[in-house]
C-alpha cells in the first residue's frame, strides 16, 4: 500500500513528524486548502496548512503563482504583516500533483455577529490602509504583476446592453487615467472571507495569489462591494470612510475602479457555486453598484 502523499509532505516539513488527521477547509474557490493535524518529533501536537492552486476551472493558475504566493507571505510574516508562517514550497510533482506550499495553521473564523461588526469593518480599515503604506523599497517581494489602468478590464466585462451603453462609451473615450496615487502592494481580494478573527481581532489575511502592485483603489473598490453583497450600503460606506481617515489616497479614480471590480466579478459569479437566491440578490446589487458609479464618472 503506498503512503500517504500528505504524510511524505508532513515529514518533508518536519522530519520525524508523524500525520494524524487531515481534513478540507471550505470556503476558498480558486484553491485546494487542507488542514493536517500532526505530532511533532517531540511528541507534540501541531497543525499545518497545504494550498495547491488551479482548483477552479474558471481562473487557471497563472504561472509561478505558487512560488510567489510563498515567497509574498514569507516577505510579509518577516515584516510583521499578520499572515500565515510559510513553511514549505514543493513545485517538483514528486508527492502532490501540482504545486503547493504548507503554512501555519492560523486559529480564527470568518464569521462575525452584527455587534462586532463596526469594530471589525475598522480593523480592516487599518490593515488595508497599513498594507498600502508598506514602502515597497524595503521588502523582499517576488515579480508581481501590475494593476494600474482600470479601464480594459471594465470594458471587458463590462456587458454591451442598452443599459450599460453609455457608461461603456465613457470608459471608451477617457483614454488611459494619470495615477493619482503612488503604486502600493495589493491583496487583490481583500474581503471579510479572506480575514480571519481571534478573540475579536484580525489574527491572520489569507489568499495572497491575487497579489499586486498597483493602484490602491483596486484593493479598496473590491472590497466596497464584496462587504456591499454581504453587509448591505451602510457596512460599505462606513468601512470606506474608515479607510480615507487613514490612507492618503487620492479617491477620484475610485468610479473607475468600482466599475472595473464589479463588472468583473459579474463576469465570473455563475462560477462561485452560489445559492440561486443569493447570487440574484449580488446581481441586482451589483447592477446599482456600477449605475452609482456611472453616473458619479458621468456622460462621455
Amino acid at each position: 500500500m503506498s503512503r500517504d502523499p500528505y504524510a511524505a509532505v508532513v515529514d518533508r516539513v518536519a522530519p520525524g513528524a508523524r500525520l494524524t488527521r487531515r481534513w478540507a477547509l471550505h470556503g476558498g474557490i480558486s484553491a485546494r486548502v487542507d488542514a493536517l493535524e500532526v505530532v511533532l518529533p517531540g511528541g507534540e501536537a501541531g497543525q499545518m496548512v497545504v494550498r495547491e492552486h488551479g482548483a477552479a476551472g474558471w481562473k487557471p493558475a497563472q504561472a509561478n503563482v505558487t512560488a510567489v504566493e510563498f515567497a509574498l507571505l514569507k516577505a510579509l510574516h518577516d515584516a510583521g504583516v499578520r499572515v500565515p508562517e510559510p513553511y514549505l514550497l514543493d513545485t517538483s510533482g514528486e508527492l502532490l500533483s501540482s504545486p503547493y506550499l504548507v503554512m501555519a495553521f492560523v486559529d480564527g473564523t470568518t464569521d462575525l455577529d452584527e455587534a462586532a461588526l463596526p469594530d471589525a469593518l475598522r480593523q480592516m480599515a487599518v490593515f488595508l490602509s497599513d498594507l498600502h503604506a508598506l514602502d515597497l523599497t524595503r521588502l523582499q517581494l517576488p515579480s508581481l504583476p501590475r494593476r494600474d489602468d482600470p479601464i480594459p478590464g471594465a470594458l471587458e466585462h463590462l456587458p454591451t446592453t442598452d443599459e450599460t451603453a453609455s457608461l461603456r462609451a465613457t470608459l471608451a473615450t477617457r483614454g488611459t487615467p494619470q495615477p493619482a496615487n503612488s503604486p502600493a502592494l495589493l491583496h487583490g481580494d481583500f474581503w471579510p472571507g479572506n480575514v480571519l478573527w481571534k478573540g475579536g481581532r484580525i489574527a491572520a489575511v489569507l489568499d495572497w495569489e491575487d497579489a499586486a502592485i498597483g493602484d490602491p483603489l483596486s484593493d479598496l473598490a473590491g472590497c466596497r462591494v464584496e462587504l456591499l453583497w454581504k453587509y448591505g450600503e451602510l457596512a460599505m460606506e462606513e468601512f470606506t470612510a474608515h479607510y480615507f481617515s487613514l490612507s492618503k489616497a487620492d479617491q477620484s479614480d475610485l468610479p473607475l475602479w468600482e466599475v472595473h471590480v464589479a463588472a468583473g466579478a459579474a463576469a465570473y459569479m455563475g462560477e462561485w457555486n452560489l445559492d440561486p437566491d443569493v447570487e440574484a440578490a449580488m446581481r441586482r446589487k451589483t447592477r446599482r453598484f456600477i449605475a452609482r458609479a456611472g453616473q458619479q464618472l458621468g456622460p462621455p
